[in-house]
């Protein structure tokens, strides 16, 4: 699963929301201004904290009340609910992605999560398929056996 944060102007009441999106960058948001906004992030948790950053900001240079959501771009039906961004909504939203986060199998190289049958290994991962790319079980194959820059400068030396 992938995530995303951006700011929105809530169509029927107005409030500024900072949107932490599940599945995917939503386009109908208020250009990116602050870091991490229109940025796939690949945990929740990572999500969270710039989506509480991002609140942060916000709240400094428009002296308003923000509000944080979740919402999706995925098949999933989630309901908009808007909540203040203070450090109770913080703390329930860090909570909330460290238990979404716990136990996900992800890529032994990038992080990535592992879906279904979509998964890679090498002669060298035996029966275990621990990556999410042809490239990243490739790069890790290549990493495991190619000789580090000491090693083969010591080779060097000692076939003198």
């Amino acid at each position: 699963m992938h995530y995303s944060v951006a700011r929105h102007i809530h169509w029927a009441t107005g409030n500024l929301i900072v949107e932490i999106n599940v599945g995917g960058i939503d386009y109908d948001v208020l250009p990116p201004i602050y870091d991490g906004e229109g940025v796939m992030y690949n945990t929740c948790g990572k999500a969270v904290e710039a989506a509480i950053r991002i609140a942060e900001a916000w709240k400094r240079s428009e002296k308003r009340k923000i509000y944080i959501t979740v919402s999706s771009t995925d098949d999933i039906v989630l309901p908009f609910e808007m909540e203040q961004a203070n450090k109770k909504t913080y703390k329930r939203l860090r909570k909330l992605a460290k238990e979404i986060d716990k136990g996900i199998e992800r890529c032994r190289r990038c992080g990535d999560i592992l879906r279904g049958d979509n998964r890679w290994g090498h002669a060298l991962t035996y029966d275990e398929y621990p990556f999410c790319s042809p490239a990243c079980a490739d790069m890790d194959y290549y990493e495991r056996t190619e000789p580090v820059d000491s090693e083969v400068r010591y080779a060097q030396r000692s076939a003198r």
